[in-house]
């Protein structure tokens, strides 16, 4: 079940002083957990998680699409939701 959200995430205007910097977040699986940048996850529930990082805890939840693929998550901020989507996996 966990597997379904390994893959390379990217947030565009993630920072405000930089509307062209874009925050890429790796979520990698590693012995049955999740880790985002090599940073564990501990689930909150079935699709949300958090982490402790940096000088808050933080907040992400996974979205699918109608057919049940997981297309993006979203992350609290100060200056709001961001929006983490999903990058097409290389053929």
């Amino acid at each position: 079940m966990l597997a379904r959200y390994v893959g390379t995430y990217e947030c565009f205007k993630c920072v405000p002083e930089n509307p062209v910097y874009v925050i890429t977040t790796d979520i990698k699986m590693s012995n049955g957990e999740l880790f985002a940048n090599g940073t564990r996850l501990i689930p909150l529930s079935e699709r949300t998680f958090t982490w402790v990082g940096g000088a808050r805890d933080q907040q992400m939840e996974f979205f699918t699409d109608k057919q049940g693929v997981v297309t993006y998550f979203t992350r609290q901020a100060a200056e709001g939701e961001h929006r983490h989507i999903r990058r097409p996996e290389a053929k």
